[in-house]
């Protein structure tokens, strides 16, 4: 049991999960706008070598170093209540500079938006966040029913203060099982446009400015708690949400690293429904509220949806090549990444093409796998980062394959990413952002042309990507 949780102070930033992408992909495209470097979170001395000193350990030495240097990002429960929706918008709207934008785009965060808003110098607004809570005492990552019981409790602090948001909390007992013993995920998702979104728009985007959204449909059940709250169990990977609620043989396995015997599973007797999943689906709400802002203001809605969260990478691969090459260059290099570890800026600098995944995965070796088949250009290099699993999960994809499947291509080299440490690697957070910076500055390439509306409409056409467009500008 915690004797003390420490409250940290973030000052004029609200605390939102410094690891998740809705943290991370407004920060960095502010950052590039600004022309400031960018570290998702800087860290002290004690964090620093605890990292780099935990690969060394046994597994239970590690598994307890990790938990500990894993407490230091949540945030007290009063911190977060100081922080509603309407200032959380203001302050990503803060992020950007003052001045006019032919585009924005307004999605849930994706890895991939934050390279797909920079090549049309796009501010990127997310429809959800999420604040890392913290509880004073540990709870069984296999006690569904009292996490759910204690996220629920929690909601209800929240939800009489806005009323317009929707509460999820995101229990994920195998990616994430290190940190929900300690800490309650509370994503945060907007119902309709926050004010301070409207008022952006209408400052800052020229006449003929496209809104884009994104949508991912994805789908995942949830548990149907009071009020506007749900219960998520699992998060998007190798692992389906229906072997989170029934079970298999291979979390079995798995949880007996934890000690763990026998049969289990999620499943809860509450109502359950599939709806958009928590941190990448979009609210129907929110999609209707940007279309209706969007002819308030007369001006383009541009929507994208599609169903393979797979789609926006190889719709921004072919959007990246198309940049490029106008340019007279082409992509010689390529950058895998996975999860939060994204950083848009260096591809900018040097060329380097960005394919992001959503995890390491075999769903995600095999799309990286057959970009890299179909690449038309040859390669000088293949950089590849991976975000670690610090509990080793089982949908995990061996890092040899990956190795594999490059080297047929080019030479590869790991950022951030050692071999004998991988999966468990927590050293990869402090220092990714760093080291792709400076692989960056060692191969300076770089390339200034932004895309337009049209490439944007004729590339979706091409790859037979569904979407709609409203020229309200027009009527």
């Amino acid at each position: 049991m915690d004797k003390q949780i420490v409250r940290r102070r973030y000052k004029d930033t609200p605390p939102i999960d410094r690891f998740d992408l809705s943290f991370i992909i407004p920060s960095a495209v502010a950052a590039s706008f600004r022309g400031d470097p960018f570290i998702p979170f800087r860290t002290g001395f004690e964090i620093s070598a605890g990292g780099r000193l935990l690969p060394r350990m046994g597994s239970l030495g590690r598994r307890i170093g990790m938990e500990y240097l894993l407490k230091s990002f949540r945030v007290t429960e009063d911190e977060a209540l100081e922080w509603n929706s309407r200032y959380v918008s203001q302050w990503f709207t803060s992020l950007y500079p003052p001045q006019k934008y032919n585009a924005v785009v307004i999605a849930p965060p994706v890895g991939a938006a934050a390279c797909f808003s920079l090549l049309f110098n796009a501010p990127f607004l997310p429809t959800s966040y999420c604040f890392p809570v913290a509880r004073s005492f540990s709870v069984d990552p296999e006690d569904v029913k009292s996490n759910m019981s204690l996220a629920q409790k929690l909601a209800n602090r929240f939800l009489p203060r806005d009323d317009n948001i929707t509460i999820i909390s995101e229990f994920d007992p195998i990616h994430n099982r290190l940190r929900v013993r300690h800490t309650a995920f509370l994503r945060f998702k907007f119902l309709t446009m926050p004010r301070a979104y409207e008022n952006f728009l209408q400052s800052y985007l020229d006449k003929d400015a496209v809104i884009i959204t994104l949508e991912p449909r994805i789908g995942w059940r949830q548990y149907k708690g009071m009020g506007n709250f749900h219960f998520q169990v699992g998060s998007p990977g190798g692992i389906e949400d229906e072997e989170y609620i029934s079970g298999s043989k291979r979390l079995e396995k798995f949880l007996q690293k934890y000690l763990k015997e026998g049969k289990f599973n999620y499943r809860l007797p509450n109502p359950q429904e599939v709806l958009p999943e928590s941190l990448y689906g979009l609210l129907h709400t929110m999609k209707e509220s940007v279309r209706s802002t969007a002819q308030y203001l007369e001006k383009k809605h541009l929507h994208i949806d599609y169903d393979d969260i797979y789609t926006l990478s190889r719709l921004l691969v072919a959007l990246f090549i198309r940049a490029s090459r106008r340019e007279g260059k082409r992509p010689r290099s390529i950058l895998f990444h996975s999860g939060a570890l994204v950083h848009p800026e260096p591809s900018f600098r040097s060329t380097l093409l960005p394919v992001w995944l959503p995890d390491a995965s075999f769903n995600s070796w095999k799309f990286a796998s057959e970009i890299l088949d179909a690449y038309p250009f040859e390669l000088e290099n293949i950089l590849i980062a991976l975000e670690p699993s610090l509990s080793d999960a089982p949908d995990v994809f061996q890092l040899k394959r990956w190795r594999e499947i490059a080297t047929r291509k080019a030479p590869v080299t790991f950022v951030a990413t050692r071999l004998a440490a991988f999966p468990y690697d927590m050293n990869t957070y402090l220092t990714f952002w760093g080291a792709l910076s400076a692989w960056s500055r060692r191969n300076r390439d770089p390339f200034d042309m932004r895309l337009e509306e049209k490439d944007l409409l004729e590339e979706l056409e091409r790859l037979n990507i569904r979407f709609s467009i409203e020229k309200f500008n027009e009527q």
